[in-house]
């Protein structure tokens, strides 16, 4: 998976995992008066790195598995511009 691609599904696991975290809370606290979305979205926000922490190694191994069968997401990267298209020349690493 890109890099992209890999911290968006990571933020909306992250943003499910937060939105029960809290929503069991307030089951089981229910004068909380903690309802707004700002504070799963904080708690996501949390989350994400925790989560992401756990996707890379995994994209790491999917990546290995494409790349032996012969599609090199990460080469192909160097080829793309920043609005996705496919260009003749690499982009210079700086």
């Amino acid at each position: 998976m890109r890099k992209g691609t890999l911290s968006a599904i990571a933020f909306a696991l992250s943003f499910i995992a937060a939105y029960g975290v809290h929503e069991m809370f307030l089951y089981y606290y229910p004068s909380v008066l903690a309802r707004s979305i700002g504070v799963k979205a904080v708690m996501a926000l949390v989350f994400t790195p925790l989560v992401m922490l756990v996707l890379t190694p995994l994209n790491r191994r999917i990546l290995d598995k494409r790349k032996a069968a012969g599609r090199d997401i990460e080469e192909e990267e160097r080829y793309e511009s920043e609005s996705g298209m496919i260009s003749l020349t690499a982009k210079d690493d700086k």
